[in-house]
């Protein structure tokens, strides 16, 4: 029951309706991808899958660059033929072992191809904050970097193509 209204509240969070535009296609990306997975933070069930980093191909360039989706294919293929633990040993969306999230805020960055969203994790009373860098493709936006306050890049944890 907690864990639904935590969703509930997760949802409610995010700065735009679902049938409203920011003005920002790239905002407007990151918004999407975080009302399609923002389920990861709050529902722990194994019948709703890994999360968009366990995602097909198909529905990983969706939000992500060809590039940075190559990469997240290789390190999952990497960890699958080893049996150990690649790059993504975190939750990508909330930089943690353990999803999770309130007050979540996402807003054009300081340039038109940069989105930051913040967010308070669980048992912190500091925000997070993470850059999302965005590429023009031939689909429109994709994400091709996300930037954690730590100084790392998802594209440096995960296995060079």
């Amino acid at each position: 029951m907690y864990r639904l209204l935590g969703f509930v509240l997760l949802l409610s969070a995010l700065p735009c309706r679902a049938d409203s535009s920011s003005g920002s296609p790239a905002v407007d990306l990151v918004t999407e991808m975080y009302r399609s997975y923002a389920w990861e933070a709050v529902i722990h069930e194994p019948q709703l899958g890994g999360g968009l980093f366990f995602e097909p191909r198909e529905t990983l360039e969706r939000f992500l660059a060809p590039e940075l989706a190559e990469r997240v294919l290789a390190d999952r293929a990497q960890s699958e033929a080893t049996g150990e633990i690649g790059g993504l040993s975190f939750a990508p969306l909330w930089d943690s072992q353990d999803p999770g999230a309130s007050d979540l805020a996402i807003r054009p960055g300081a340039t038109a191809d940069t989105v930051t969203v913040e967010f308070v994790q669980p048992g912190r009373s500091e925000r997070t904050t993470l850059t999302y860098r965005l590429t023009q493709t031939p689909k429109g936006w994709r994400i091709a970097d996300i930037e954690y306050a730590e100084g790392h890049s998802l594209r440096a944890v995960l296995t060079p193509e």
